[in-house]
């Protein structure tokens, strides 16, 4: 990258189909769990395919992309010490991958 911006990544954050959060990801990662099931947010029975891989949290918000972007951007921040509320700064998430990587 010549003459660019850079990025730096200083926390993560995730909602997905297989967790709800890093360690929740990363775990279910490492033990090779899927996510496709069948589809329950509507009517799928009669469609093909009737499975997808969903997100099975669900506040009620109409707008649950943007809860999901959220809650993933909350995840991130705290991970990286940026929120206030005694936030390790994600220390004791990236011990315990470091722990989970070693094991």
């Amino acid at each position: 990258m010549t003459g660019g911006r850079r990025a730096v990544v200083t926390g993560c954050g995730v909602q997905s189909p297989v967790g709800l959060g890093v360690p929740q990801l990363w775990n279910a990662l490492v033990e090779g769990k899927g996510a496709l099931r069948p589809i329950e947010r509507f009517a799928a029975a009669d469609l093909a395919p009737n499975v997808a891989a969903e997100i099975a949290w669900d506040d009620g918000d109409p707008d649950r992309a943007g809860a999901f972007g959220l809650r993933a951007a909350a995840e991130a921040l705290d991970d990286a010490g940026l929120r206030s509320g005694g936030s390790d700064g994600g220390a004791a998430r990236r011990r315990a991958r470091h722990d989970a990587r070693r094991a």
